[in-house]
């Protein structure tokens, strides 16, 4: 269970990354950000606000990016406390062994 979540928790900022990059290079295919940005300059009294939505777009590809090196940083830790316990469980099994004279 400790890799599983930075796993998906990983994987999950990882496609989300590469969508975008995916999808926003096409000519032909729109993404919401796209979307919402080409209409930011229209000034809207009522919802939808194009702006913020652009804002708002722009923030959440800027957090997926910002999740991939903590994901990375939990998987690494999740492995040293893996080699941690499996030192120690080794070390208190030596431990127990009876001594030979």
């Amino acid at each position: 269970m400790t890799f599983v979540a930075p796993l998906i928790g990983l994987t999950g900022a990882l496609i989300a990354v590469v969508f975008y990059y995916v999808v926003n290079a096409s000519e032909v295919a729109d993404t919401f950000l796209s979307w919402t940005c080409r209409w930011k300059d229209v000034p809207m009294s009522q919802a939808p606000h194009w702006d913020t939505l652009c804002q708002q777009s722009h923030a959440g590809l800027y957090l997926a990016i910002l999740l991939i090196p903590v994901e990375v940083a939990a998987l690494g830790l999740a492995a040293f406390q893996m080699k941690t316990e499996k030192y120690t469980d080794r070390y208190l099994g030596a431990r127990k062994t009876p001594v030979l004279n």
